[in-house]
């Protein structure tokens, strides 16, 4: 005689085929799964909501996500500074691209909320994105979670590269905007100086033959890059990434 899994919650069944579907995993407490698809709004006034709306799970995945994004991006840059690091995380794991991330997985046919007037706020999908990845946390435990996010998320839908070279091409940007106002840009070697275990150069960037900024560094591509950026940062106040 055989016996069926029955799923206490009518939207069980779906999730759970789209968490399998979408990442490759059996979940174990499907509770979790449906409290991160449940926002504040569709309990409206009662009592204790927070405590079953996915607020929670938002506030715990997104620490684990920055943990995560965190040590893939220290291994995936051994010799980039602490700041380079800080900006490229902030960069992924920024509202816009965890909105982005919540859209791209379709989340919003799982998401269950009260509509917010004629249009929902993009946020939704961001937080119910943060409140996903905390429950397969706690489902899952860290190193399944781990590789969800790492092979299942930003292998598929992060553009390391676009996201790095947003960030760190100043001199390009220099450059265009020199083209497009008609400006002389002159990257000049001021300093090439050997200290036995590394090379220091300090460049000069010249706007219409005129001293802008200068920045030295091991490399002079490297020198340049903080001209450039310090160069940016004094034209346009306020426009860094």
């Amino acid at each position: 005689m055989f016996s069926f899994f029955r799923y206490k919650d009518p939207d069980e069944k779906a999730i759970s085929a789209f968490v399998r579907n979408k990442f490759g995993i059996r979940i174990h407490k499907a509770d979790l799964y449906l409290q991160a698809f449940l926002h504040k709004s569709h309990l409206r006034d009662e009592p204790k909501a927070h405590e079953r709306s996915n607020e929670r799970l938002e506030f715990l995945g997104d620490a684990v996500l920055d943990a995560i994004v965190a040590e893939y991006l220290y291994r995936h840059f051994p010799s980039e500074t602490e700041g380079f690091l800080t900006k490229i995380k902030s960069r992924i794991v920024k509202r816009e691209t965890l909105n982005m991330l919540g859209e791209k997985l379709n989340l919003d046919s799982h998401i269950r909320h009260t509509r917010f007037g004629i249009n929902n706020p993009k946020s939704l999908l961001g937080n119910a994105f943060e409140a996903l990845i905390g429950a397969i946390y706690l489902d899952q435990g860290f190193e399944v979670t781990r590789k969800v996010v790492l092979h299942q998320i930003l292998e598929k839908y992060i553009d390391l590269n676009a996201i790095v070279q947003v960030e760190t091409d100043y001199k390009s940007r220099i450059i265009i905007w020199s083209q497009r106002e008609r400006r002389r840009i002159d990257f000049v070697l001021l300093l090439e100086e050997n200290l036995g275990a590394e090379m220091r150069y300090e460049i000069e960037l010249r706007i219409d033959q005129e001293p802008f900024s200068k920045a030295s560094a091991r490399t002079k591509k490297e020198a340049e890059q903080t001209a450039s950026r310090d160069a940016w940062v004094t034209l346009f106040p306020g426009e860094t990434d």
